[in-house]
């Protein structure tokens, strides 16, 4: 079962985890794992959240007490080392913001862990990348335009690039 995990998608592996047929503790360590596997050759994970387990258990405890879960309860997801995690480190590619561990979530990421989502690691980018989606931020108009758009997008951006790259390989 750890390799169909490893390789489903968040609508199928949160309905698995609803119905009890695969726990969030045996779908965060198949991605632990893999991540452990092929990490090492593509570099795509920058920082394991170290609670990511203990987010499982919790998670795990909710559904046997049968709590009201979210839409996306005990789901694995990752951000960008850009984006704000709280008690993760977000280095933004770059030294000059090496061990920088902010105290807040990212709004996408706040409302991804709301929805029940458990962050897992952070995902590697381009040195400095953060400089590029600062001069978007500080545009007020360019920001509130669009920030609709960016609710939408940013979850996909997040849990898509490197998880996917690692779940594709040496499949």
């Amino acid at each position: 079962m750890s390799t169909e995990v490893v390789y489903s998608d968040a609508t199928t592996l949160a309905e698995l985890i609803r119905t009890r047929e695969v726990s969030p503790v045996e779908v965060i360590k198949a991605h632990l794992d893999r991540i452990e596997a092929i990490n090492p050759t593509v570099n795509a994970i920058v920082t394991v959240a170290e609670h990511a387990l203990q987010s499982a258990r919790d998670a795990e405890a909710a559904v046997l007490r049968g709590d009201e879960v979210g839409p996306l309860h005990g789901v694995p997801f990752t951000a960008k080392d850009s984006i704000d995690t709280a008690q993760v480190p977000t280095q933004r590619g770059s030294l000059i913001f090496k061990g920088r561990t902010p105290q807040t979530d990212a709004t996408s990421v706040a409302r991804l862990r709301k929805a029940g989502g458990i962050l897992l690691a952070k995902t590697n980018l381009a040195s400095r990348a953060s400089i590029f989606r600062s001069a978007m931020l500080a545009t007020r108009t360019r920001q509130r335009r669009h920030s609709h758009r960016s609710v939408i997008i940013a979850p996909c951006c997040m849990t898509a690039s490197a998880p996917c790259l690692i779940s594709s390989l040496n499949r």
